[in-house]
């Protein structure tokens, strides 16, 4: 089980790595629906079906991403996106 709220502190104090500028808009979207999707305090909140399916798609482009050949740092940071995603999309 993942430490939502953790991954979620963490992940807000996080820079965005600067060699993954690429894929900005990928972390603008995944972000914005996981700011959405979480409370301040990194619980989920319930989210209805369009809200749901958006945080899959934008899921699912993180994932793509992760199969670029990226450095540490910005692997890191797409892996803690994906895995904040999932652990919501796990959150009834």
């Amino acid at each position: 089980m993942t430490d939502l709220p953790g991954l979620w502190r963490e992940h807000q104090h996080a820079t965005f790595p600067a060699a993954a500028l690429k894929f900005v808009a990928v972390d603008a979207r995944l972000g914005a629906l996981l700011t959405a999707s979480l409370r301040s305090d990194g619980l989920p909140r319930a989210l209805p079906p369009d809200k749901r399916e958006a945080l899959k798609a934008a899921l699912d482009q993180a994932v793509d991403v992760l199969k670029q050949e990226l450095d540490v740092e910005s692997r890191a940071y797409f892996e803690r996106l994906v895995a904040l995603g999932r652990a919501v999309l796990a959150n009834p």
